[in-house]
């Protein structure tokens, strides 16, 4: 397998992963196992909403999406739906975040909203994700080069790299590190 799906792949888990433990979270609020901890809410909307576009989406628009589009047309409308998804999801983000500000506002009155505005946002990303892993990749994989991997492979395999930019890795792990701190029951 080419190094740089590896890594689109790897990168999709560890966000699934924090999506993944969000919804566990807000079940046992419902369930009135557990209280709001809204510092740790902020610190996962972070996470969700800065790795992804700072580190992720980037890349997969300039070097996956270009390639594949520069291969064959037919996934022209998958790669415009994604794309659209990016920027739809950070609007996503900002709307939790405000559903958040409401809920610790006006407290339990609010947690309905804010979850299902929080489930939508999650089966929204679990869809891309689907999209990309499903549709996308199998594409690339028919119609890339080899050259065309090279360049996508160099490209992801900077985010794997502390060298590359070694305080952008130290931010996601230590928001990463900070999340499961804060949550330990989160997980499962």
């Amino acid at each position: 397998m080419q190094i740089g799906i590896s890594i689109i792949k790897e990168e999709h888990r560890a966000v699934a992963a924090v999506i993944h433990g969000l919804n566990f979270y807000l079940q046992e609020i419902t369930q009135g196992k557990l209280q709001p901890d809204f510092p740790l809410f902020r610190a996962i909307f972070q996470y969700i909403q800065e790795f992804p576009h700072q580190l992720h989406h980037p890349k997969e628009e300039a070097y996956l999406f270009k390639a594949v589009r520069a291969r064959t047309h037919d996934a022209d409308t998958l790669i415009a739906r994604l794309e659209r998804d990016h920027a739809d999801e950070r609007i996503g983000v900002k709307t939790i975040e405000a559903a958040l500000d409401k809920y610790e506002k006006y407290g339990a009155s609010a947690f309905d909203e804010f979850h299902q505005i929080v489930t939508l946002y999650a089966q929204r990303a679990f869809k891309h994700i689907h999209m990309e892993e499903e549709e996308l990749i199998p594409i690339a994989r028919r119609v890339l080069t080899s050259e065309d991997w090279k360049t996508i492979n160099a490209a992801f395999h900077d985010n794997k790299d502390p060298l590359i930019d070694p305080d952008t890795r130290h931010h996601f792990r230590e928001m990463f590190a900070r999340i499961i701190s804060m949550a330990p029951n989160m997980l499962g």
